[in-house]
């Protein structure tokens, strides 16, 4: 590309270029990526500020949850018993126990992992 090749480029540009020692396509190079990067960073933020949003409406519902929620639990609690107590005894007092909860939690894990959640 020389400036008097004809094809409409600014021949005073050039030669300003040519003082500076640095080409043309390295400046446009260095213009594009500083554009991706200002584009990377707005992208980001916009990101984290999703992922602030969310926290915080999991906290308060979360909080709204026990706060209102306990009451529940607890009646849910004392029916989920007594159907165990009264469907199968045995069985249903087990299930309700620390042991039935990790051995439901194993299986629950057991699943996911057979499923190759854990895996990318």
């Amino acid at each position: 590309m020389h400036p008097e090749s004809g094809d409409g480029l600014d021949p005073m540009l050039f030669e300003l270029f040519r003082a500076a020692e640095t080409p043309l396509e390295d400046v446009v190079a260095d213009a594009f990526c500083a554009e991706v990067a200002r584009r990377v960073r707005r992208l980001r933020l916009w990101r984290h500020l999703r992922v602030t949003a969310g926290w915080l409406a999991a906290g308060c519902a979360l909080a709204l949850l026990l706060n209102y929620g306990a009451a529940d639990l607890a009646r849910l609690g004392q029916a989920a018993s007594l159907a165990a107590q009264t469907v199968m005894p045995r069985l249903g007092l087990w299930l309700i126990s620390p042991a039935g909860w990790a051995c439901s939690l194993a299986i629950g894990v057991a699943a996911l992992w057979r499923s190759r959640v854990f895996r990318r």
